[in-house]
């Protein structure tokens, strides 16, 4: 029931613009799908909050740690609501091991999460994308990360061939994540204990 007034930048089929400006002065817009390159990403989402409406945003907003703050300050200012697109919380697999893992279900309280993801080669830093999205699949099912150790090749900030990140919640639950870009398929496997 929803109907897309205006895109920034165009998208075929649509009216759009290539003015940010345009595009954020049309008139009976009610929420905003924020995506597009990483570069740019975090202010779009900044002057969307700004205008009021409800957003959802493509996962990371930006490259740095800036733009989420820019847009917890808009939240407070301007009432939006900002949802980040995170939707591997909602595979069926992961909903099927969430009731599985409540107290009452049958398989008991979860005690760690093994993940391994492979992805194409890439040019970029697994940190902001995959590990940025795939490690909401990890505090959706031990709760919020309270300490984290990672080891990345090559090594530094950027590591862009692979990526193994330990992590640990409350109550001794932990998890431990791999990424490969190997230029094999994609395929994800989750082992949980």
């Amino acid at each position: 029931q929803h109907r897309i007034l205006i895109s920034c930048p165009q998208i075929p089929g649509v009216e759009g613009t290539t003015d940010l400006e345009t595009a954020l002065a049309a008139k009976e817009i009610d929420s905003a799908l924020v995506g597009g390159p990483a570069e740019t990403r975090g202010e779009s989402l900044r002057r969307a909050a700004g205008q009021g409406w409800t957003c959802l945003c493509l996962h990371p907003p930006g490259n740095d740690t800036d733009p989420y703050y820019q847009v917890a300050l808009s939240n407070h200012e301007f009432g939006a609501v900002i949802v980040p697109d995170l939707p591997w919380r909602f595979h069926p697999a992961i909903a099927e091991i969430r009731r599985l893992t409540k107290p009452e279900g049958d398989a008991g309280p979860i005690e760690s999460v093994e993940l391994e993801l492979h992805t194409p080669v890439t040019s970029g830093s697994l940190v902001l994308d995959p590990f940025s999205i795939w490690v909401d699949v990890i505090r959706v099912l031990i709760g919020e990360v309270e300490n984290i150790a990672a080891m990345g090749v090559p090594s530094g900030t950027q590591p862009s061939q692979r990526l193994t990140v330990q992590m640990r919640a409350a109550r001794e639950r932990r998890a431990e994540m791999t990424i490969r870009a190997d230029g094999a398929s994609e395929y994800v496997r989750v082992t949980v204990t």
